[in-house]
């Protein structure tokens, strides 16, 4: 009894899957073989053509990496593209550390004022 449960469920499964595989791909199983076998539909639908040369327009308009650089669209870099975030982060961090020297070095406005660029008027917070 247990062979024939199993040889059932082994039916049920060849009938399921040569179903799906009618359904997907116009193909079915040969009961004997178990090998796939054509039911005369091509591999390639009309509306899979369809989205495929779609597909390929589409890719041929798309512009080249050149030209995405180009327009600031993609950044000109050699590094691994796992870690061009990091690299960005590293380069705003060295900007923001290179503006806060510069603030830091700039002159106060008493010195502005002692050294004539400014008059005491015109000194900001006063």
């Amino acid at each position: 009894m247990a062979t024939s449960a199993v040889t059932s469920a082994t039916d049920a499964v060849k009938s399921v899957v040569s179903s799906a595989a009618s359904t997907i791909a116009g193909t079915t199983l040969n009961d004997n073989t178990n090998e796939p076998e054509t039911t005369g539909v091509t591999d390639e639908s009309p509306q899979v053509g369809d989205a495929k040369q779609k597909l390929e327009r589409k890719l041929s308009l798309r512009p080249e990496r050149e030209e995405l650089v180009e327009r600031n669209i993609l950044k000109n870099t050699s590094v691994a593209p796992s870690l061009q975030a990091a690299q960005a982060d590293l380069e705003r961090a060295q900007l923001e550390d290179k503006l806060e020297q510069k603030l830091q070095a700039r002159p106060k406005p008493d010195e502005l004022v002692k050294e004539g660029i400014l008059n005491a008027d015109e000194v900001p917070g006063v």
